[in-house]
This record gives structure tokens, sequence and C-alpha cells, in this order.
């Protein structure tokens, strides 16, 4: 709302020099004068809702009205009284309640710490060890997969408390208040709204960057190892192939035979584990509690690098076409050939000639056929395993995380914070930029150039005006390109070096028999360490993809707010949207996404179907082998860790992630913004230069340089201001209002 004034009103100072000696005299910066304490005569007021018809005094229509008690009251003589709604210092409320909604954040932040600290001290009182990982819970391969989910929807869920309460604080810091704004325009620099941005650190206090840093760095190692700190692991023990005779089934005779080359581990002690374990197995055959296993079956037991179903298995040969010449063992003795089977190693203990899946021989050990193959079915059994070391860089960075939230009030001051384009309108009307008066259609791009003092929309152009030149402007604008290109070419070159790996099939493995102690979890090329930050990349990839789309989506739908503000809009005037309403006024509530949900949700599910199908494409496969020589301690079981690429989910990942740029770019390109208002993208400069208020130029009217007191809390439009005096020159002024207002005028100027 504008408010005219008598000659009489003594005026602001009019020159640039004197406003910014005002803007720096400390407590001065939210005083302003009452344009109503020196009225007079109140006949000779008018409001932004009136209309000036004719001229004289007969003709001047009077809105009384305009003049409520909840902005000012006139007393009996004439004066004005000034009323709180006329202080343009943000209302208490508006320091208190980011400072509540941060309070929150921190307390959410201290329980998920000391939950975490918790379950870390019972996993190392109860389980005490010295290895990367501790097995909680040992059974059923399907009981541990529906803990595993459980685990991983409670840690999906504390982190995202976590990392919520971690954004918004991020937020706060990088928002600029009123004072760093004037500092970067005093300095021909403009600062982003809506979104972090680097460009933001400079001007913003050096403790609140750091803390800002801080909450970003400790932000990444959250994104790559909570996910790692519960793993489902299969625990595979491998056992023996014995080649026997249809004797053994029944009692014959066996021995065993001799040691076909030198044995690794002690072989009094491997002899005594074999010899009981055939022993074993001749009493079951001979009991009938061996099952059949058909060729095919059998063939993947042995050759298996993954759990068995049948632990030791019978190879039952015909022992008259078994070559004695070949063998060295008894010539009465049912047992032909004993098989210690380990993945990823030779042949431990066997006799004969080299028999091994690759060799051409395989299925005629000794030259016999193998008739069929005999063993019994054992459980599955798997792990829930919890890394305390993983858990651990989890605390810390938690820690962080909390002691920067607790900072940030005594950092920030008493100064709240503007986060949202409402925001910067209403302190805009509330005190007007000195630094971009007079230049009203300036827009986003022409404050973008490289360097910022050759750009002309700095320059002071008191008496240089603009053209409007009515062009239709596309959602695309709202954007700059090589945010497009580059988010666009970074998830291309990532998705394509997944392609080249996914191509080759060849697993990315990382398997460890050494010891098992913390340190040699990082230690040389055999660890399980880079498998699982591998397997966590695309998670993080796809989160920068998912933060660069959603800042591109939020930066248009701002700005198709901000260009809903015009007179040309068929959208009727509305109140400011502001992060901290005022009660009672048409000041709306800032969306809980900073968006729409019809946009939001949308984007949600395709970014979580997205991370979800790209979790399949690296998936981890960790399982630890116990063999013959780990059961009786003499050797480490062999943690082999691999990370496949699954083909199939790497395809879908690409065709969503292609399909979620496809319609981004196609709302970008084809979708256009309401005519009539200049592009201000989240660029601070662009919001001032349209938020000046009316300068009537004249002989007998000074210049006004302030907004009406509580015109923030009206219902706006932006366009030209319907005022004689303010075009008597034949040059026209765009800004915000709740009175009579036309749009802009395709080829004529305005200031």
């Amino acid at each position: 709302m504008q408010l005219d004034s008598t000659p009489s009103i003594s005026p602001p100072a009019a020159d640039r020099s004197t406003r910014e000696a005002e803007l720096n005299v400390p407590g001065d910066q939210n005083e302003q004068t009452n344009p109503l304490e020196s009225i007079s005569e109140p006949q000779n007021l008018f409001t932004g809702r009136d209309f000036i018809s004719g001229s004289g005094d007969q003709n001047t229509q009077i809105n009384f009205s305009a003049f409520n008690l909840e902005r000012a009251s006139l007393t009996e003589d004439g004066t004005a009284i000034n009323c709180s709604q006329n202080d343009n210092s943000p209302p208490k409320r508006a320091h208190e309640a980011w400072k509540l909604t941060l309070a929150i954040g921190a307390l959410a932040t201290t329980v998920i710490l000391i939950g975490n600290i918790v379950f870390l001290v019972i996993i190392c009182v109860k389980y005490p060890t010295q290895s990367p990982s501790v097995a909680v819970y040992r059974g059923d391969c399907a009981t541990a997969g529906h803990l595993n989910t459980m685990a991983d929807v409670i840690l999906n869920a504390l982190s995202t408390v976590l990392l919520a309460s971690s954004n918004f604080a991020m937020q706060c810091l990088n928002s600029p208040t009123r004072s760093e704004v004037d500092l970067a325009h005093a300095k021909q620099h403009w600062l982003r709204i809506g979104a972090p941005s680097i460009r933001n650190l400079r001007f913003i206090s050096k403790r609140k960057a750091f803390l800002w840093l801080l909450l970003g760095a400790s932000s990444f190692p959250l994104h790559m190892i909570w996910n790692s700190v519960i793993l489902d692991s299969d625990e595979v023990r491998r056992f023996l192939a014995v080649t026997v005779t249809e004797s053994f089934s029944k009692g014959g005779y066996w021995s065993m035979p001799p040691v076909s080359r030198p044995l690794r581990y002690n072989e009094s002690l491997l002899f005594s584990l074999y010899h009981d374990m055939i022993a074993d197995l001749q009493q079951q055959a001979q009991k009938n509690q061996l099952g059949s296993i058909d060729s095919p079956s059998c063939l993947r037991e042995i050759t298996s690098s993954v759990a068995t179903l049948h632990g030791s298995v019978l190879l039952l040969v015909d022992a008259s076409t078994y070559s004695p010449i070949e063998s060295n063992s008894p010539t009465n003795s049912s047992v032909l050939a004993v098989y210690h089977l380990q993945p990823g190693m030779p042949t431990s203990h066997k006799e004969g000639l080299d028999w091994y899946p690759q060799y051409p021989d395989f299925g005629h050990p000794g030259g016999a056929p193998i008739i069929s193959c005999q063993g019994r079915l054992v459980s599955e059994t798997c792990t829930l395993d919890i890394m305390p070391a993983f858990l651990g860089v989890v605390i810390v960075c938690n820690a962080l995380k909390l002691v920067s939230l607790l900072l940030i009030p005594y950092v920030m001051g008493k100064d709240p914070p503007l986060c949202t384009t409402g925001d910067f309108i209403q302190s805009f009307l509330q005190r007007p930029d000195i630094y971009t008066q007079d230049r009203c259609l300036a827009t986003k791009r022409g404050f973008e150039n490289r360097v910022p003092f050759r750009s002309k929309s700095w320059s002071y152009r008191q008496f240089d005006r603009d053209i409007w030149n009515a062009r239709v402007s596309h959602w695309i604008e709202a954007v700059n390109l090589w945010h497009w290109v580059m988010h666009t070419s970074l998830l291309v070159i990532f998705l394509a070096i997944i392609g080249v790996f996914a191509s080759g099939g060849v697993p990315l493995r990382y398997q460890y028999n050494g010891p098992t102690d913390f340190v040699a979890m990082f230690r040389g090329s055999n660890n399980i360490f880079p498998a699982l930050l591998l397997g966590n990349v695309p998670q993080v990839v796809i989160s920068y993809f998912s933060l660069a789309v959603y800042n591109a989506i939020t930066t248009m739908l701002t700005m198709s707010e901000w260009c809903e503000y015009s007179v040309a809009s068929p959208t009727p005037a509305k109140g400011l949207r502001v992060s901290y309403p005022h009660p009672g006024t048409v000041q709306r509530k800032p969306y809980f996404f900073s968006i729409p949900l019809k946009w939001i949700l949308p984007f949600i599910a395709a970014m979580t179907v997205i991370h979800w199908a790209m979790s399949l494409v690296l998936p981890i496969s960790h399982t630890t082998h116990h063999s013959i020589g780990s059961e009786l301690k003499i050797v480490s079981p062999l943690v082999q860790t691999d990370v496949l690429v699954a083909f199939r989910w790497l395809m879908i990942s690409m065709s969503i992630a292609a399909g979620v740029i496809v319609v981004v770019f196609s709302l970008a390109v084809f979708m256009t913004f309401p005519s009539g208002m200049p592009l201000a993208g989240c660029c601070t400069a662009s919001i001032a230069a349209a938020c000046q208020p009316t300068r009537r130029q004249g002989s007998d009217l000074a210049a006004q340089r302030e907004f009406a007191p509580g015109l923030e809390y009206q219902k706006l439009k932006w366009g030209v201001v319907v005022d004689p005096a303010e075009t008597h020159d034949g040059v026209g002024h765009a800004t915000f209002t709740d009175g009579p207002t036309v749009p802009l005028e395709k080829g004529k100027i305005y200031r």
C-alpha cells in the first residue's frame, strides 16, 4: 500500500550516500519515519487503495478505512500514534520460531546419539571381540533376512530424521539475514534464496560458514556408512567330497588314502578330523539317512563357492572301472579318494590325479565315472552382523551435528534468517533496498555477469530507464543452463561407468583370510572396507542427483509463484508466503517441503524407487567360509565380500532416472511463467529491485522512499502503480501494492 502525504512532511534523505550512512548507524537499521506522525490534515491523505480522478481538491476521493486501528490511530488534534505494526523490525516470535524448530532437531539428534552410544556399548560388552564384525544373531537365513530388513527400515528412519535436522540447520545458516544482504548488495553481489548455495558463504559470518561446512561434511559419511552398520551374512562350512564304492554304505572296510601333496596344515589333526567325518558319513549311509542327489545338483554342490545344502557328499563310483594303477590306496578300501573342498583354494587333501571342476576329467576320478551322489540336507546358517567400527564413525558424525546445532543459536544472534522469497519481499517492503533503486524490471540474468561490476543492473541509474519487452519466459530460464548440463552429464558418466562393469560381468571381489582385527579391515587390498564403500557409492550419487533435481524444481516453482503476483496473472491478489506468518493477517505458511505436495510426492516416490533399484545394482554379498582348517582353529575363516553388478537393476535405475530427467526437462521447456513480471529467480538483487516504493517526481512533491506500514500483511499484486504523479513524465513504475494497479505495457519505459 502506498502512502501519499502533503509537502509539509519532512522526507527521508533522498541521496544514496545519506541512506548508506543511515544504515551504518548502530540500532537505526530497523527504524523508520512514520509518515503519519506529521500529518495535520486527514483530508489530504490517500492510500494505495484510493484513486485520484481529475484535478483539484474537489475530485479527491478519500478512503479513511485505510486508517484502521491495527495500523494507526489519530488523536483529536490530528496527530498520529505509532502502532506495533509500524515497526519494521521482525516480531519477536520470528526470532523464536526458527530457534524452536532448531531445538526440536537438536533434541532428536540427542536421542539418536544416545541410542547409538548405548547400542555400541551393549555390543562391545556383550560381544567382546577384535573382529571387525560382531554376529548378534546366528540361525535361520529367512529370520536373518527379516531382521536385516527391519534394521534397514529403522536406520533409514533415523538417518532421515538426523539428515532432515541437519538440512534445516544448514538452510538457516546459509540463508542470509537482512544485514548480510545489504553487505552483499553494497559490494555488488547478489545472494541465493531458497536453497543452500556456495555463493552465500562469502557474505555470511565465518562462524556460520564453518558450521555449515561441518554439517555438510558430517553428512557424507552417513550416506556412505550408516547402511553398512548392519549386514546380513551367510556362513558357509566347507566339508568333504568322498569317492567311495558301493560297499562303503554297507559297512565295508575303508582306510584313509595317502596325501598326494604336502599339506598346509597340521597333518595329524586333519587326518583325525577327516577320519571322524568319514566314519559319521558311513553310519548315516548305513541308516539310510543320506538322500540321493541328482547329477546337476551334485555338480553344483561341489563347484559352488557359496553355501552347500548337503555339507559333505559321497561320490559313488563303479569299483570295477576304477584304475588301481592311478591309486596308491589299498585295493580293499571302500574309500578311494577324499577331496577337501574350499572355494578359492586348491584341493587340500586328495588321492590320485588332480580332480577339479575346470579339468576335462571331472566326474571321472581315477577313471571311474560317478554313478550317484548322496548327502544329508543341512540347515542354512546366516548371521546378522554389526560393524562396531562403522557405528563408531556414525556416532562421531552424530556428535558433530549435535554440537553444531547447539552452537547455531549463539552464532546466529538475534537477527533471524530470511529463508523464503516471501521473507525477502516482506523485508524489502519494510525497508527498501538502496542499491537497486530505479530498476524495477531488472531480472536475475542481469545480475549474473561473471564480473559483477560490469553488470549494468548494478549501475546506479537514476535517470536511466528500462523498456518492457513482454517476452514469454519458460521455466527452463529459471535455472542456469550449465546446471542442467553439469548435473545430467555427471549422472550419465556414472551410469556409463557402471554399465562398463556390468558388460564385463566380472565381480569386484574382496576376500580376506588373515587376521580379523580392526586394523585388518582397512589394511591392504584384500579387505571388506572398500567393498562396503563401493556398494554405497550409488546411494551417494543418487542423493546428489536428487538434490540437484529438487533444487531445480524448487527454483522453477518458486519463480512461478513469484510471477503469480503479477497483475497480468489470472491469480487473484494473495498474501505473502513467509516463514512466520503474522497472526490475524492474510500471510501464508511456507510449504513443508518448500514445494506443493502435488509436486513433492511424485518426486519422492520416483527417488525412492531409484534409491531402491540402485541398491540392487551393486549388491554386497558378505560370506564367511569356514574351512576344515578354521574348524580346527589353525587358520582364520575366509571372509569374502563380493560387489556384483546387476545389469537388470542397472537398466531399471537408468530408465527411471532418464524418465525423471525427461519429465523435469519437458516441464522446464514447455511450461511458461505468468507474464507481466521480471524473472527474479532466487536472486536477492532482482527481488529487491522489484520491491521499490513509489517515488514521486515534481517540484512540490517529495520523493517517497518508504512503503506504507503494514503493507506486507495485505493481499498484494505487482504491477504499474496507478498514480498520475508517478507517471507525469511518461515513465512508469511497478511495485507491490494492495491498491489499484495495471499491467506493464510492451515498449513502455519503466524505472
